[in-house]
């Protein structure tokens, strides 16, 4: 709803099966965040099972009729070799995922992304501080390149998968009056993928 106010539209990885479940949304408030203009794509389930979980996850999700199931988010998964990650890139490209954010990136040293399939982004979690998160968007200014944020929750204190509200609301603040003054473009990962195909970005 805070995004939603200053005009920033979101993405949204959803898993099938944890929709209308305790602590998790429901498919109402899905079709309201599609509605709005926000992006709902595709998260794994397993997280040392991505390879073979791949087109099931995207089958559950696709189902629903929330997602064309285009853009990723997986735990770990697959990553711990060089040679498992080429496994899980090829099964997503094999699922005709466009894009994949990686959960396990803490904090990406560069902005300008190369590999769509593993795409870094920071935690909006107690490993990144609201000063830290206000200067990955100068960065970004700066370099001409793109900032990717990612959380899980909202509270009163923040944990490994929590960040504080009134934190994530001012970051909303200081993106948006960036945004307003042309400093900045805020979009979705289906937005970002069509605008920068065939481009470093």
């Amino acid at each position: 709803v805070e995004a939603q106010k200053r005009g920033i539209p979101l993405t949204h990885y959803l898993i099938a099966e944890e929709l209308n479940t305790a602590g998790n949304i429901t498919t109402e408030q899905a079709v309201q965040m599609k509605a709005s203009g926000d992006y709902l794509g595709l998260h794994g389930v397993d997280l040392w099972k991505v390879t073979s979980r791949i087109a099931s996850d995207k089958a559950n999700l696709l189902a629903t009729g929330l997602s064309d199931c285009k853009h990723a988010s997986y735990p770990e998964g697959d990553v711990g070799l060089a040679t498992e990650w080429m496994t899980t890139k090829a099964a997503m490209q094999s699922a005709g995922v466009v894009t994949s954010r990686l959960a396990n990136v803490q904090t990406p040293a560069l902005l300008g992304y190369t590999d769509r399939l593993m795409l870094p982004s920071y935690p909006l979690s107690s490993a990144l501080n609201l000063a830290g998160a206000q200067a990955a968007v100068d960065q970004a200014i700066l370099s001409g390149g793109t900032v990717i944020f990612y959380g899980h929750k909202l509270a009163g204190s923040a944990d490994s998968l929590t960040w504080v509200t009134s934190d994530y609301i001012a970051l909303l603040d200081y993106i948006n009056q960036r945004k307003i003054t042309r400093q900045l473009d805020v979009m979705t990962i289906d937005q970002w993928a069509a605008q920068y195909a065939g481009t470093r970005s």
